[in-house]
């Protein structure tokens, strides 16, 4: 850092300092006027103002601690005073005495004592008002997570909170050599900003760019000497600048860059606050750059889940049309509308039409999941009696039930109210249900019960079949996945009927709990909110239905 021999007058002092100054000149002045009997010891008080002077000058740019330098002076010329006194005389004759001496040594201690509290004060204050900054940027680095925002509110802040000429944030480019001016204050910021105000390492020489490359805090006090300063047209008062590194785990993210329009503008005191600060707005910076790449992230994902929603969407629609016309032909084969068939092809024709029907499911499943991924899913409501609904699904599950040593028995409690919902979706959510329960339950029993809990209406699934681990039921309602047991891998399926499922009973405001346990069968609950309520038929329970 270079620095000139002798800067100019008026960055000599601070406020505080000159007002120091003044007053001592004042009371020196009035010991000068004071009277006739002390004109010596007056005259060397007088003498002390430009040794104060001189000796703070010393102290400061010499670098020897202000007071001592003060303190050492002024004792010098109480010495000098002492030393001639006795060649004063007063204006009736008589000698200069003790008094005169000890007056003069008074008023040495007073200015030097007028020194060193106004420099504590000024000390005190500027840290006081470093910690006040410090500490409502640390809370606003917490509450903003956005790259732009945070770094314009860091330029701000500084640039107003220490009274700095222009303050500016530089960030890596898109080259590593490059360090692109990403906030700064005031106008002179904004319009750098919109232009995209860059340094580039192959430039010249530049404060910031040295900050940069050696990863330390770089100053220059006197930036009219200094051969790395980088000036710009639309900063002409800038006299002091300090670039420190912005590094985070070991990693340079970019550059704080702060000036004044002051020579000699930053003390060592304000560097040590200023390093703190700028590991704050790293580690600040960092997490904003996480986030927002999160953020992409996440939208990424969301681009490519709607793609996939949109590829099985198109794909369902484009099995389904061709699937429906071989379904067709086979039932008219079926019932020899084209003439009578050998037995052995009827078969055959039967397991075709077998097939597709479970494929149209497959691909209807697919299509419903499309739908309500994308939002378009909507429903149908209507006023549906539960046992109704639950004698439609029975009487609709029984095929179910051919070649199977399993029973069924439904369970419906009296008085229960009406449910307001889409008739075809609840429909769709019991028979999925329902089917699960028989396709995986070789020998036993599934009933179906429906009852009122806690002002809403349940319809409970349960079976006696092979159960689930408690590993399994935490993936139960995923899309795509089946519960990875032996005897589960023999049953076919996509794995998203229960994913439909839960997603068609949280459209109804209602939800879907699951009870469980290995070798002793599930239970599946459905709670659905009673709304617009009025009192069914009464519906007797039915007695069990053999296979």
């Amino acid at each position: 850092m270079r620095r000139s021999a002798l800067p100019p007058f008026r960055h000599w002092f601070s406020r505080q300092e000159s007002l120091i100054i003044i007053g001592s000149a004042v009371i020196y002045i009035v010991l000068f006027l004071g009277g006739y009997r002390q004109f010596g010891a007056s005259l060397a008080a007088l003498a002390l103002l430009p040794g104060s002077v001189m000796a703070w000058y010393l102290g400061r740019h010499l670098k020897v601690g202000v007071v001592a330098v003060v303190v050492m002076a002024e004792m010098a010329l109480i010495n000098l005073f002492l030393f001639t006194a006795t060649g004063y005389r007063d204006p009736i004759g008589g000698v200069i005495g003790s008094q005169g001496i000890s007056g003069t040594l008074a008023v040495g201690i007073f200015g030097a004592v007028i020194a060193w509290l106004g420099q504590v004060l000024e000390q005190r204050t500027r840290l006081a008002t470093q910690l006040r900054t410090a500490t409502e940027l640390s809370q606003q680095l917490n509450h903003i997570h956005e790259i732009n925002p945070l770094l314009e509110q860091v330029a701000t802040l500084l640039q107003s909170r220490f009274s700095l000429y222009y303050v500016q944030i530089f960030l890596l480019g898109a080259q590593p050599q490059d360090l692109v001016m990403r906030a700064g204050s005031g106008e002179a910021g904004r319009k750098l900003r919109e232009s995209r105000y860059t340094i580039s390492a192959g430039q010249g020489p530049s404060i910031v760019m040295k900050a940069a490359d050696s990863r330390k805090s770089i100053l220059s006090n006197d930036t009219r000497t200094d051969t790395s300063f980088l000036p710009h047209a639309m900063l002409p008062k800038t006299r002091s600048e300090l670039a420190l590194p912005l590094i985070s785990h070991d990693k340079l993210l970019g550059v704080l860059d702060l000036q004044d329009d002051q020579v000699n503008g930053f003390r060592p005191e304000d560097i040590d606050i200023f390093n703190v600060l700028a590991g704050q707005i790293a580690t600040a910076l960092e997490n904003a750059q996480l986030i927002e790449a999160l953020e992409h992230t996440a939208a990424q994902l969301r681009e490519a889940n709607n793609q996939k929603s949109r590829f099985l969407a198109n794909m369902s629609h484009e099995l389904r049309t061709p699937l429906n016309s071989i379904i067709g032909y086979t039932e008219i084969l079926l019932m020899g509308i084209s003439g009578e068939l050998p037995e052995a092809v009827m078969e055959d024709i039967g397991a075709i039409q077998a097939g597709g029907q479970h494929l149209l499911r497959l691909i209807n499943d697919i299509l419903d999941l499309a739908k309500i991924e994308a939002g378009r899913m909507t429903l149908e409501k209507e006023t549906v009696e539960v046992a109704a609904l639950v004698e439609e699904v029975k009487t609709s599950s029984m095929s179910l039930l051919r070649n199977k040593n399993v029973s069924m028995s439904t369970e419906v409690e009296e008085g229960l109210p009406t449910l307001w919902v889409d008739h075809v979706r609840l429909s769709q959510v019991l028979t999925n249900l329902l089917s699960n329960a028989i396709k995986f339950t070789n020998e036993g029993k599934v009933r179906v019960r429906a009852y009122q809990a806690n002002g809403s209406v349940a319809i409970e699934v349960a079976d006696s079949g092979i159960g689930m681990t408690p590993e399994g039921m935490a993936s139960l309602f995923q899309e795509f996945q089946q519960v990875d047991d032996s005897n589960t891998r023999r049953a076919t399926g996509t794995g998203l009927g229960l994913a439909i499922t839960r997603h068609l009973v949280q459209m109804h405001g209602g939800e879907i709990v699951v009870a469980s346990e290995l070798g002793k069968g599930s239970t599946f609950t459905v709670k659905l909110p009673v709304e617009r309520t009025q009192t069914a038929p009464e519906a007797k329970a039915e007695a069990p239905v053999g296979s």
